[in-house]
Formats: structure tokens, sequence, C-alpha cells
């Protein structure tokens, strides 16, 4: 458990902070804060950094309510003249703390956003209370026709490989789960440890594929892709030939480039299932460990 604590100048305050929503990693969480002149303003609070008073050049309340994915979108409701009056809010790190009935004038018509209580992972749909002609409160939808992109990170675990994975190059597919059909394709090379990352616009549940030369096609099915995400996938070594299965054919290549080094004439790069530069029996030990197997579709 993690003591949220307040804000660095309210030490004194017996109530100095509350959670209401948190980012998909844990890492960034919104709710509100107690402030030095006793007012509760909307907070953001990230890991490492503490709070920040989202609504610092106001001096009435404000309380965040909802969080996206990632941590870069926060909303709720702020009072803008009296206690009566009250609109919703959003806030992000580009444009800071804005009232949603403005940019969305053109869209509301006589209504008034009152209170934004939720929002989507991606950030883009965001729900909540409204003010209808002056008289009747209903609950509201605003597609902003805003997605954040989602970061995908993850660490690739090479089985038997010597080599610097850095020198090494995968490409990691998305498809809808269940489905063959690939919708993204990305090249993704790593580092020296075998880590990666990249940035898509496409946040959803996808079935997520990993094919590095070498190994067989390792998949992680229905994977929330929403702010940030972390993988770890083992990939099986000894497809030569590249077809997703190590067969016989793999097993000709590796005994036609046997003995070799980069220069001869036989020597075959794939062939060099643990990437020392040379083709020995310890490339065949991980050939024969996995015969016959398939990667995954």
């Amino acid at each position: 458990m993690v003591s949220l604590g307040g804000l660095p100048e309210v030490r004194l305050s017996f109530e100095r902070s509350v959670a209401n929503a948190v980012s998909s990693d844990g890492m960034v969480v919104a709710g509100k804060v107690r402030t030095a002149g006793g007012t509760w303003h909307a907070g953001r609070w990230v890991f490492g950094e503490g709070w920040t008073d989202l609504a610092s050049t106001s001096p009435l309340a404000s309380e965040a309510l909802a969080i996206s994915a990632n941590g870069e979108v926060v909303v709720g409701n702020l009072v803008v003249d009296s206690p009566d009056l009250v609109h919703a809010f959003r806030w992000t790190p580009e444009r800071g703390l804005e009232d949603l009935n403005v940019p969305y004038a053109s869209l509301l018509q006589g209504v008034v956003l009152q209170s934004a209580e939720a929002i989507s992972a991606d950030g883009r749909f965001i729900v909540g209370r409204a003010l209808v002609s002056g008289s009747t409160y209903q609950g509201f939808l605003l597609d902003t026709g805003e997605s954040l992109s989602a970061e995908i990170r993850g660490i690739a675990h090479l089985e038997g490989f010597l080599g610097d994975p850095a020198a090494l190059a995968g490409t990691l597919e998305l498809r809808h789960p269940g489905h063959s059909d690939v919708i993204q394709q990305y090249t993704v090379t790593f580092d020296g440890l075998g880590r990666f990352d990249l940035t898509t616009p496409l946040n959803g549940i996808w079935d997520i594929s990993l094919h590095v030369p070498r190994f067989l096609k390792r998949t992680i099915c229905k994977v929330p892709v929403f702010g940030r995400v972390q993988l770890s996938l083992s990939l099986l070594s000894g497809d030569i030939d590249g077809d997703n299965e190590v067969t016989l054919f793999d097993f000709g290549r590796l005994v036609a480039a046997f003995g070799s080094n980069p220069g001869d004439g036989n020597w075959d790069a794939m062939a060099d299932l643990d990437g020392d530069q040379e083709i020995t029996l310890y490339d065949f030990a991980l050939l024969v460990r996995n015969f016959g197997r398939t990667g995954d579709e």
C-alpha cells in the first residue's frame, strides 16, 4: 500500500488528499488535494513525483473523478461561479485544465456539461452528468474525436541466443482476437537485453504476435492495448528457413553450413542459432530440442 500524502505546502491538515481513479499501470492517480487556502482542488498524483494541483489558478473547488489508461487525460468537475454552478472539465499536459463546455459548445445546444465522471481508456469518450434546458439532469456521452496512442513495451527471451539482440530485428503484428488477418504490422528492434518498445494509435483488445528470424512465432492473445502495455515473450529457436516450424528443411540447411564461420563459402547466418558466429553442435542441440515444433499463429 502506498500513502499518497498531499501537496508539499499542506502538511498539517487532517485531510490532505482523496484518490478517485488510477491509470492502467498504477503510476498515476486522479483525485483531489487540499490547498494551503483550505479549498479542495482537482489533483493528479504521479509515482515518484507526488501531487500536482490541476486548478491552481482558481480559488474555487474542483475534483478529478476519472483518468485515461495512460494517465495523460483527467476529467472531473469544477465550480465556475458559485456552489450551484458546476462545469465538467478535462485536463491534459498540453492544454492544462479546460471547461468542456467551451471547446464543444457547438455540439451542446442548450446543454451544460456539469460533471465528467468517467473516460474511455484511450481518452476519446467522456461520460457524466449534464443539465438540459436549465431544468432536467441527464447523462451524457461526449465523443471528443481525440484518441491517445498506446505504448507497447516488451522483452523477447530468445532461447539459447548468445549474440547481441541489438543486431536483430523482429516483426510485431496486431490482429483481432481469433482472426488471422493482420491489422497492423511493425518492425521492432531490440536493445542488448532483448527489450523493445513502440507506439501505436490502435487502442483495443488485440492478439499480438512477435516473429524474429531463427525463432518460432510467439502470440499472446487478447491483450488490452491501452496506455502502457508490458509484454514478455519467450521465443523457441530452430526455424532456419522462416516457415514457422522446425523440420528436416531446417536440419538440411544446418548440416550444409556445419563447421562454417562468416566468410566461408557455406556460411549460413540463419543456421547460427546461438549467434556465436560459428555453426557447431550447440546449434544442432537447439534445433534438435525443438524439432517438430510449430510456432503460434
